[in-house]
């Protein structure tokens, strides 16, 4: 069974909130600060990329590092019961690495 989390982020303060919430026997558990004002949660996928960084809705991905393949950047999206990446249901996507996220924007 997959862990189940999510990250807070915090529109006022514009960073990701240092915990993260935990779905455990029905109820949620948070080990981050009381949430008030404008925040936007996301869910872990269950996945990670090619060099073990954590996958979350909302990351920005790319197939490959290699700068010919940029323009390929997705954003990891939860639709139709499952996470995608584009096009393509993110399970199935082989090689797969996370470059930034839709508020940060592109790390690399």
């Amino acid at each position: 069974m997959r862990e189940i989390k999510f990250r807070v982020w915090d529109h006022e303060d514009g960073q990701f909130d240092a915990g993260y919430w935990t779905y455990q026997d029905g109820s949620i558990d948070h080990d981050c600060k009381n949430l008030g004002g404008d925040y936007t949660i996301q869910q872990y996928t269950g996945l990670k990329d090619n060099n073990g960084v954590e996958i979350y809705e909302g990351d920005l991905c790319v197939p490959s590092l290699d700068e010919s393949y940029s323009h390929l950047k997705c954003e990891i999206e939860y639709r139709s019961g499952c996470f995608w990446f584009g096009r393509i249901p993110l399970y199935k996507q082989i090689s797969k690495f996370v470059v930034g996220n839709i508020f940060e924007g592109v790390d690399k």
